[in-house]
């Protein structure tokens, strides 16, 4: 009992909220290889306008998208850039990240409570018998498992969370985009990232500025309706 106890809330990641966009892959082989600067696909995020540093996108190019061979109808879109400038996935980061501050702070909080107890035990220490010393170490190590498993609960309570979020970010995304193709008559719409599979785009099949405008626009709707 001669160290101090310390906790801290481990294995809490937001990466999750890690989504998305990987609705339809082409069948061909997998090229592994970083783009490059004249590839089309940037992955600059400057700006405070929601599609700063994205290529424009032109109506006019897409109704005409270039057929790949087979007839297919291909865009693209930038899964990076969804993710940080959609208004609803940033309240979710936002919110789980909040919520990871305050179970870490509670835990910091026991852990000190915890601390502080085992100090002013050494200082009671001397004056007392072993059988009340045996009852106070047993008193401490109480506290100290009951710290670990609200650390344990906390963390799955996030995990659980983050996996429900998760869940309804890809369920209204792929609702979306299955909408968006029966709309627009696309067979295919790839996701880039950086280290992805796709090496090169032309930017006029690149819409990942009108589904950025789309998505914070329907759900700019929906909170627009909540506050009725």
């Amino acid at each position: 009992m001669n160290n101090k106890l310390h906790f801290a809330l481990h294995g809490i990641s937001l990466t999750a909220i890690a989504v998305l966009f990987y609705l339809v892959l082409t069948t061909n082989g997998s090229i592994g290889s970083q783009p490059s600067a004249e590839s089309g696909l940037d992955y600059a995020d400057a700006g405070l306008n929601e599609n700063a540093g994205l290529p424009a996108y032109n109506e006019a190019d897409t109704a005409n998208l270039a057929k790949a061979g087979f007839g297919l109808r291909i865009v693209y879109v930038n899964a990076d850039s969804i993710l940080t400038r959609f208004d609803y996935y940033k309240k979710l980061r936002s919110n789980m990240e909040a919520k990871a501050r305050r179970s870490e702070q509670e835990l910091e909080s026991e852990a000190r409570k915890l601390e502080q107890e085992y100090a002013d035990a050494q200082k009671r220490a001397q004056g007392m018998s072993q059988e009340q010393l045996a009852m106070l170490e047993q008193g401490l190590m109480r506290k100290q498992q009951n710290i670990m498993m609200l650390r344990e609960n906390l963390s799955k309570e996030l995990a659980d969370e983050e996996e429900k979020l998760d869940k309804i970010l890809r369920q209204k995304v792929q609702t979306y985009f299955k909408r968006l193709s029966k709309q627009e008559g696309y067979d295919y719409v790839l996701s880039y990232h950086y280290g992805s599979n796709v090496v090169y785009g032309n930017q006029t099949h690149d819409i990942t500025a009108r589904v950025i405008s789309d998505l914070n626009r329907e759900y700019g709707v929906e909170q627009s309706n909540k506050k009725k």
